[in-house]
């Protein structure tokens, strides 16, 4: 788990967790579907992530646009997984980057706009059954397939994968 800051948005923190050997995936999805506002997570599929880096991309372009008034989706939550992907379609990105029912790792992000970010990691502790890795360079891209990577950016050059996170919709 790793809490972060953006120098311009240092009021915003982020929760960023990964768990591997998770045996509750559909449950935690079954809750977002609901509505249940326990779980206004952004839940990731790692397979589809580079490493921290490129979350941070993504997650600077949600604070950016928030901070522009304009967001495309309901929540900060789902406008981490509209802002990872390469179009401009919400339901591709949710199914692409988001978690499915038989997931067994996971990213677990959280941009805390009111409250306490220890309580929201304690919540996920206690909510995702599995076991939580340290952000490192090497747990972030033991669960990255670069193929899925290379098919969702529609990229050969890896470079061009931050690029077009942030390039999209300008």
């Amino acid at each position: 788990m790793v809490v972060i800051t953006f120098p311009q948005y240092p009021q915003i923190p982020v929760v960023i967790t990964l768990f591997e050997d998770v045996k509750n995936a559909g449950f935690l999805r079954e809750q977002l579907v609901s509505g249940n506002t326990d779980y206004n997570y952004a839940f990731i599929n790692p397979r589809t992530i580079l490493s921290e880096e490129h979350l941070r991309t993504a997650l600077y372009r949600v604070l950016t646009d928030r901070a522009a008034g304009a967001l495309r989706t309901k929540s900060l939550q789902s406008e981490v997984l509209f802002c990872l992907s390469a179009n401009n379609n919400i339901m591709d990105a949710l199914k692409r980057f988001g978690i499915t029912d038989d997931l067994t790792c996971l990213y677990a992000i959280k941009i805390v706009e009111e409250g306490d970010p220890e309580d929201f990691v304690k919540f996920l502790q206690s909510s995702v059954d599995g076991t939580e890795l340290e952000i490192t360079k090497d747990n972030c891209s033991k669960f990255t397939d670069i193929n899925v990577v290379k098919k969702n950016y529609k990229a050969t050059d890896m470079t061009a994968i931050a690029s077009a996170i942030s390039l999209r919709g300008h």
